[in-house]
């Protein structure tokens, strides 16, 4: 039947552009295909300001503080396709990748630097320890974004490849997953992935989650073999 709730945020059917990024071996993957983020945002929003009365006033604080339309601006710039790895665990946390569509880079690398201002500017003198860091250089061609909060060990570095923003844990786990889409070995053309496919859905699904059982899971393989 027709989709209701949250899946009628789901498109029909994706490309799977988004899904080339992830490895083969990666541990656990999803990837969603949806309606525009910017038409959800407006029905999000319309719903809202329905059933709930101060959410008006909460959408008017958050303009006066990042500017009018930061969020409408946002989701306008971000494409219908995203999709996430997990690739392992290191002693600064999980190996980790995303995956979307970008419609307009600019703006979203804009977008990211107003909130860090406005986060940073918001802290009293006692915190200044939390301000958020946003750093941007050159290598290998691309220009590099990278975040970091405080004094945490881990952060989001990200840059652009070809229509898409590719973020993850460090550069080393973003270049992988470009070097994957650009001829390495993806997930979703791995037979171990195409093999547990529905045949009336191919490649071009709505969403899909994946978790590799081998490896770091494959202890549970003696309490479920299949």
């Amino acid at each position: 039947g027709a989709r209701t709730g949250m899946a009628s945020w789901l498109a029909d059917g994706g490309s799977g552009g988004v899904a080339e990024y992830l490895p083969a071996d990666s541990l656990l993957a999803g990837y969603v295909s949806m309606r525009e983020p910017w038409q959800l945002f407006q029905e999000f929003t319309a719903l809202m300001m329905e059933h709930e009365e101060s959410f008006e006033s909460s959408l008017a604080e958050l303009d006066e503080t990042l500017g009018p339309g930061f969020l409408a601006d946002l989701t306008a710039a971000l494409g219908s396709e995203a999709a996430f790895a997990l690739s392992g665990f290191s002693v600064n946390g999980p190996a980790w990748a995303m995956v979307a569509l970008a419609y307009n880079p600019v703006v979203i690398d804009r977008s990211l630097q107003t909130f860090v201002d406005a986060f940073n500017a918001a802290l009293p003198p006692d915190e200044q320890d939390r301000r958020v860091v946003l750093e941007q250089e050159s290598a290998g061609g691309r220009v590099w974004n990278s975040l970091r909060a405080g004094n945490l060990p881990f952060g989001v570095t990200w840059t652009y490849d070809g229509g898409y923003m590719v973020a993850a844990s460090d550069r080393a786990t973003a270049e992988r997953a470009i070097a994957t889409r650009n001829g390495g070995s993806a997930l979703v053309w791995s037979p171990e992935f195409v093999d547990r496919l529905p045949t009336s859905a191919g490649i071009h699904a709505s969403a899909f989650a994946w978790l590799n059982t081998k490896g770091a899971f494959d202890m549970f393989s003696t309490i479920a073999p299949n």
